[in-house]
């Protein structure tokens, strides 16, 4: 693996490091997915999740927590597919801890299958879903003792 100086990153994962993202026309958004390619993700990647990003801002509030928080639709909602991470990505995002925009970041530009690309493209969007996306790093309970 050819790693580069100076930031150390191996170059088959620099294209996963958080860029400034170009406004693109051509990218601003994609048609709607149909339930046959989500099918069709599922197959090729096995889980596939569905990111919801509002495009309306709103106060963050850490006391309040909606009874409904899975099943409220979410207003505005711009959408994309992901795909679960592979290890490589996790370790790569996991080396970006403790900054937790650049993981979600790297987490959300290598499993992103498709929707609506201002979610890539809006950097408030990019933000929002890249933070979410850190839920994707499943850590598992352990413990450590001195004995």
């Amino acid at each position: 693996m050819e790693i580069r100086e100076p930031n150390l990153v191996p170059v088959e994962l620099e294209n996963l490091l958080p860029v400034e993202l170009a406004e693109d026309e051509t990218r601003k958004k994609q048609s709607a997915v149909t339930e046959k390619q989500i099918a069709e993700w599922k197959k090729a990647h096995g889980e596939v999740h569905r990111i919801e990003v509002s495009e309306t801002p709103e106060k963050f509030d850490p006391y309040k927590v909606p009874d409904d928080e899975d099943t409220a639709e979410i207003p505005n909602a711009v959408v994309g597919y992901l795909r679960r991470p592979n290890d490589r990505e996790l370790n790569f995002a996991q080396s970006k801890m403790p900054n937790f925009t650049d993981a979600g970041k790297v987490i959300l530009k290598a499993c992103w299958l498709g929707g609506d690309e201002r979610i890539l493209n809006d950097p408030k969007l990019f933000r929002s879903a890249a933070l979410q996306c850190l839920e994707l790093l499943e850590v598992q309970r352990t413990r450590l003792k001195k004995l």
